[in-house]
């Protein structure tokens, strides 16, 4: 079962979604706040696998509650739900350690297959932030190979390592090379600010 705490400072959206996650077989709510300190003491209590939280929440903000849950000495894994789509946000949200980002106006099985992305290691990034991104700033001058681009789009798209070389007809071990390849191209710390460089600089959609 994948644990999951949802803090929202709205009530009624925050009991929603807690809700439909409640619903699906794979996931357990282990807590839901509508305050961001809230959420940190439930976090610390319960130790969820994963958190879904707004970003723009009054005092502390989603973006420092993450940044303390990551701190954790079994730090969750973070997926921010937010009705804002302002792409600068996805970079902050990368660096206070979020791996999944998804838009209040996505339907709620989008957030569920971000909790199980995110939770089986995998970065997710809502598809619906990407024409954002894309008008945001152009190419700047890196260069993925058409098999770099690919694996990335699939892993954009949520795949597994393994899923995506099924689909590409390679092992994954060569899946893993391709992505390690274009992430020291793109000077990433990880898969998922790989997919967000990519996305920001129209490498991949």
């Amino acid at each position: 079962m994948i644990r999951c705490l949802v803090v929202d400072d709205h009530p009624v959206l925050c009991k929603g979604l807690a809700g439909a996650l409640a619903g699906e077989e794979d996931i357990e709510v282990v807590g839901q706040a509508t305050d961001p300190h809230e959420g940190m003491r439930i976090g610390r209590n319960r130790l969820p696998d994963v958190v879904v939280m707004d970003i723009q929440m009054p005092g502390m903000g989603g973006l420092e509650c993450c940044a303390e849950l990551r701190t954790f000495e079994s730090p969750p894994q973070v997926v921010f739900y937010t009705a804002f789509d302002d792409p600068g946000l996805l970079d902050q949200a990368l660096e206070a350690g979020a791996n999944g980002f998804v838009l209040k106006s996505a339907p709620t099985s989008d957030v569920v297959r971000a909790v199980r992305a995110v939770a089986a290691g995998r970065p997710f990034v809502d598809a619906q932030l990407t024409s954002s991104l894309l008008d945001r700033r152009e190419r700047e001058g890196v260069a993925l190979s058409a098999r770099e681009a690919q694996v990335l789009q699939l892993l954009a798209d949520g795949m597994t390592t393994e899923a995506a070389g099924q689909e590409l007809f390679l092992s994954p071990a060569t899946i893993r090379s391709y992505a390690e390849s274009a992430m020291r191209k793109l000077e990433s710390r990880n898969r998922v600010h790989a997919i967000a460089t990519a996305l920001r600089r129209r490498l991949i959609d």
